[in-house]
């Protein structure tokens, strides 16, 4: 009788420990995470900063990406490679949106705003993303 109790309690003790919530960090592992990332270190680049840190976060998101263009515009943005990243061919708002920065960052103004402008007429109503590149927009005029 002591030894079913005994098992009962080890029982249950396991079941609340294997769906016990971790208070560890989740990893980064998807491509809205990787969009998200890159979306902030454009936000500090426009402010004068540089976001190493967030820039190590990326390339750890970028690992779980499929190979794609985004992934390799992602990627050379994450290792400082403007001109990578800014012959990349956009296949979403966000990506036209990165490449526009880059070509800013590039001092290719022009083309830039041309790229960021095409985002933003892409881009759904109410896109997460509208007001960070009508501010990199604005930097690009």
């Amino acid at each position: 009788m002591a030894i079913m109790a005994g098992v009962g309690v080890l029982a249950a003790l396991v079941a609340v420990i294997a769906t016990r919530r971790s208070e560890a960090p989740q990893t980064v592992s998807s491509s809205a995470d990787a969009v998200r990332i890159a979306a902030d270190i454009v936000r500090l680049r426009m402010e004068g900063k540089e976001g190493g840190d967030r820039r190590r976060a990326l390339k750890a998101a970028l690992e779980e990406m499929q190979d794609q263009s985004l992934a390799r515009a992602l990627r050379a943005y994450a290792e400082g490679n403007l001109e990578a990243a800014s012959r990349e061919i956009p296949e979403s708002p966000f990506a036209r949106g990165l490449r526009g920065w880059v070509l800013v960052e590039l001092g290719r103004k022009p083309e830039g705003a041309a790229e960021l402008r095409q985002a933003l007429k892409e881009a759904q109503p109410n896109w997460e993303f509208q007001r960070l590149f009508e501010a990199a927009l604005a930097k690009a005029e």
